[in-house]
């Protein structure tokens, strides 16, 4: 089974809104996304979607190069796939390690970069 770094965070996402009221709370109000209000969780779901959207790594769906140069290759990563099976681990060559040190990296250009004013843009 191969999943992308992207997918796996926001099956995170999925998981922190079974587990948080506040990713259920109201984080930006009706009147400014266009007629429909966003929880927390839906915003970072948005966010994420738009940061790697962004970002230019010659893959679907991207508008635009506005991601700190520093932090092209980790979003980039985030649409990689990876195996999620230990086996295709090993016939990929990546480790655990690998496929974690990809998550923290994405985690954290995705920290760096998001932009609530972009976000709505995307939404909207």
């Amino acid at each position: 089974y191969d999943s992308t770094m992207e997918a796996l965070l926001h099956q995170a996402l999925v998981l922190f809104r079974a587990e948080s009221k506040k990713a259920k709370s109201i984080a930006v109000k009706s009147r400014l996304c266009g007629g429909n209000s966003l929880t927390f969780d839906k915003l970072l779901h948005y966010s994420l979607s738009d940061i790697v959207r962004r970002t230019k790594c010659g893959g679907f769906a991207e508008y635009g190069a506005s991601t700190d140069m520093n932090y092209v290759d980790a979003i980039c990563n985030l649409r990689k796939s990876v195996p999620l099976h230990p086996q295709w681990q090993q016939l990929q060559g990546r480790s655990d390690d690998d496929v974690e040190k990809m998550y923290m990296s994405g985690i954290e250009a995705f920290a760096f970069q998001v932009s609530i004013e972009h976000t709505l843009h995307f939404v909207n």
